[in-house]
């Protein structure tokens, strides 16, 4: 098991970080180590492999339809959006999101 002691020597699976400044601020005399599950940078490709690629292709484009939809409303109700530029706003609305979509798509593929 690999511990590192900054946060810049961090890469694989998920990483130890010994907490060298908190043990010498406290004069501690003993050995901090933190696990750093937010680092592990393979751990969404892990996923993908076991079985949630359905789940992620399912998921990806409803909340880009719900965050778009949800725009547009907001756009609408505080009078950004007036009964003029509707149309325009939706279209927009549907360019955004299919950039979001390609996106999403691309980065599901890439792994």
């Amino acid at each position: 098991m690999n511990i590192f002691h900054s946060v810049a020597e961090l890469a694989g699976n998920t990483p130890l970080l010994e907490l060298c400044r908190y043990e010498h601020k406290h004069g501690l005399n003993a050995r901090i180590l933190a696990k750093l599950e937010c680092c592990n940078v393979a751990g969404s490709a892990k996923r993908l492999h076991d079985g949630w690629l359905a789940f992620y292709v399912v998921f990806l484009p409803c909340v880009i339809l719900h965050t778009g939809v949800g725009v547009y409303r907001l756009a609408v109700k505080y009078g950004v959006c007036t009964k003029a530029e509707r149309a325009r706003w939706r279209r927009w609305i549907w360019i955004v999101m299919g950039c979001y979509l390609v996106l999403g798509v691309l980065a599901l593929t890439r792994v």
